[in-house]
């Protein structure tokens, strides 16, 4: 008796539930589920199952599996208006005709694989009363049933993103729809979700894993019936592994025949899968090796070694191509050149670039990029600026103030030590020579020049005075003498062009790549924006170094790689003849290059970012960079000019040659001719005052 009556109970307040439905329990529903819209216009309850009239479909609800469901007019009851389906959930006895060893195989897919997730559920008509739509749709989680007649029905009427894990079931007796799906509409698809098939053939089966969804999607099983026509046989897309399916076991009517994992793991160990790796190269981040007759002995880099550290953590076989210098600019039909078209045709795998991640004409809608491999920003190179004559060295241990207060000290000091032996005339002990102006002022220079004359003053006034003079000329030269050993043996360099703002002042010509060009057409800063009128597209340091060297020219270009290729040009001192300006573009992350939707992303990205933070990366640049620059030093393609303007050096020691004594021979040039016009005018007076006698 108390079991009827528990019964009894549980039937009312079932039946209470379901005609119950309210207005607002719908309105929180379609804000809760992203993939409902209800409305109050368009639905009528009808014994406690909603008729969704927009587009003709029904929608089933329920409030305690949080269930919805979309069902085809097609599939209706005409004696009750509703689907059958909905007759399921009323507890009235159901005319679906099914095959029970089918449904059977889903409930084993979805409690060993699916128990959890979301689940997508396409059906075309054959399936729509059949008994394995009825499993499914009784499943307590979060689903969607679509009835398909077109491909169009795939990509518009399901919602395929899910925060959650997520379950695709396409229930198909019409291969067409899948497969011109499967080229179609990027976007439109879980990627990541456990696809199961069923009703296709395995030729059908084979054709969609070849579209391009089919190429990109992890988890695809294919559920095939056998010869016999009772069991079937499941089939596993083999993704990396090799060409389309696999069969890994079989199911007869309520177990498989052989256990088997449905969805496993196929990124972690691809089981020398070939990838196809484009590659172009771009010295020295990524550079080949030939022979003399074009062979290929071997690929080096940065990038070149992280692609061969993930082929060995993911156990694939790399296949090289190698590509034009194009990272891919935008076609007026609307396509890309370079490495964006190749991702965007699904032509390969990963791509090596010294790639920067760049939403620039939406190419990030064609080209995946992974995770930071290395960090770079870009930067202007130009000459180095020939150092400063040294013939002004001389002059340079003092200031022009100090020199100033100098000269007046040796103009005034002579006539002061004048006038202070003439002050003495009672006195006929002091030194006839100071009161000749002459010899005093002489005398004076000679102290100036820390070389006093031997004359030595008598009174006390005199040497009171040339005491005070020897001290303040003592700290004087000692400061000189100092600082002229520094000026003499460093090279001084004159004020250099180092910001954007510089550059495009001093009218310079920049060179750099088309990305390059790019990235400052749309850049806010308005200096970058007025370079792109003398901006030439050209990428290779070879064909601009001179003109570099020259002056008046800059390029742009990644700061690591040209840290590199200005250590190829130098003195032959080695000193560089190249450098960084101080001012750069905002750093950016290196990345590689995978197409949209890439299972490969995920996994790999983890092992980047380990490779990265460890400090790999790094050593393998520095290693490739030393590879580099021997490479290019047996070929003989390290350039040394001559040292002009330059310091040499020979054992840690600078020899002072002419270059540097320059300044104190033109001194002694200049006195030398001083000294030869005096003579000449003291002849040219002795001969006038001869005349002027001889009259």
């Amino acid at each position: 008796m108390l079991h009827l009556i528990l019964l009894a109970l549980l039937a009312f307040f079932s039946t209470n539930l379901s005609d119950s439905e309210s207005p607002e329990y719908r309105t929180s529903l379609d804000r809760d589920t992203p993939y409902a819209k209800l409305s109050d216009n368009t639905n009528k309850n009808v014994n406690g199952y909603h008729l969704w009239d927009d587009k003709k479909v029904y929608l089933q609800t329920s409030r305690l599996g949080n269930i919805y469901t979309a069902i085809p007019p097609e599939s209706k009851n005409t004696s009750m208006g509703l689907p059958q389906l909905a007759l399921l959930r009323s507890g009235k006895s159901s005319e679906l005709s099914g095959d029970e060893s089918l449904a059977g195989l889903v409930k084993a897919i979805i409690k060993s694989s699916l128990k959890d997730c979301d689940l997508i559920i396409a059906v075309d008509g054959s399936f729509v009363e059949s008994g394995v739509l009825e499993i499914l749709v009784e499943v307590p989680v979060l689903k969607q049933v679509v009835f398909i007649k077109s491909p169009e029905d795939l990509a518009q009427q399901v919602e395929w993103k899910s925060a959650r894990c997520q379950g695709t079931f396409l229930l198909l007796s019409d291969a067409e729809h899948l497969i011109k799906f499967g080229d179609d509409y990027r976007f439109q698809w879980a990627y990541n979700a456990k696809v199961v098939i069923i009703g296709l053939s395995m030729d059908s089966l084979k054709m969609f894993s070849k579209t391009m969804k089919g190429q990109k999607t992890e988890h695809i099983i294919g559920v095939v019936k056998d010869e016999n026509q009772r069991n079937f046989k499941i089939y596993m897309n083999l993704l990396f592994w090799g060409e389309g399916f696999k069969q890994v076991s079989n199911w007869r009517g309520k177990s498989f025949a052989t256990k088997a994992e449905l969805f496993p793991d196929k990124i972690s160990n691809l089981h020398k899968g070939v990838l196809k790796v484009f590659m172009f190269e771009f010295e020295p981040d990524m550079f080949i090796v030939r022979d003399s007759s074009g062979r290929i002995l071997g690929r080096h880099g940065r990038d070149v070694a992280v692609v061969y550290a993930l082929s060995e953590v993911f156990n694939f076989t790399i296949l090289f191509v190698d590509i034009p210098q194009d990272w891919g600019a935008l076609l007026p039909n609307g396509s890309f050149t370079g490495l964006v078209g190749l991702f965007s045709r699904d032509e390969g795998h990963l791509g090596i670039a010294n790639l920067f991640p760049s939403a620039l004409d939406d190419r990030h809608k064609h080209q995946d990029y992974s995770t930071a491999v290395h960090e770079d920003r870009g930067c202007f190179i130009a000459r180095v600026e020939p150092p400063l004559p040294r013939w002004q060295n001389p002059s340079l241990p003092f200031q022009a103030t100090t020199w100033l207060a100098l000269f007046i000290g040796l103009v005034c000091s002579g006539p002061l030590l004048y006038i202070i032996a003439i002050g003495n005339g009672e006195n006929e002990s002091e030194d006839p020579h100071f009161k000749s102006l002459v010899t005093s002022s002489l005398y004076a220079f000679a102290i100036h020049a820390d070389h006093p004359l031997e004359t030595m003053p008598r009174c006390l006034s005199t040497r009171v005075f040339i005491v005070s003079l020897l001290v303040y000329i003592l700290v004087f030269s000692t400061g000189y003498r100092a600082n002229l050993t520094s000026f003499l043996t460093v090279t001084r360099q004159p004020k250099s062009i180092e910001t954007v703002k510089d550059i495009y002042e001093a009218g310079w010509k920049v060179a750099g790549t088309s990305w390059f060009y790019s990235a400052l057409k749309h850049s806010e800063n308005p200096y970058l924006r007025g370079l792109l009128d003398r901006y030439k597209i050209n990428g290779e340091f070879y064909e601009l170094k001179e003109e570099i060297l020259a002056g008046g020219s800059t390029m742009i270009s990644s700061s690591n790689s040209l840290k590199v290729l200005s250590s190829l040009t130098t003195t032959k001192r080695g000193k560089p003849l190249l450098r960084l300006l101080k001012e750069c573009l905002s750093s950016f992350p290196v990345t590689i290059g995978f197409p949209v939707n890439s299972p490969l992303k995920f996994r790999f990205d983890k092992s980047l970012s380990r490779m990265f933070e460890s400090g790999l990366v790094e050593r393998w640049f520095i290693q490739g960079k030393d590879k580099y620059l021997k490479m290019k030093q047996r070929q003989g393609e390290i350039s040394e000019y001559e040292d002009e303007g330059w310091n040499s050096t020979t054992d840690g020691v600078i020899p002072l040659g002419m270059d540097h004594m320059k300044g104190i021979f033109i001194i002694y040039s200049v006195g030398f001719i001083l000294s030869k016009l005096s003579f000449l005018g003291e002849i040219f007076i002795k001969r006038c005052r001869k005349r002027s006698v001889s009259k």
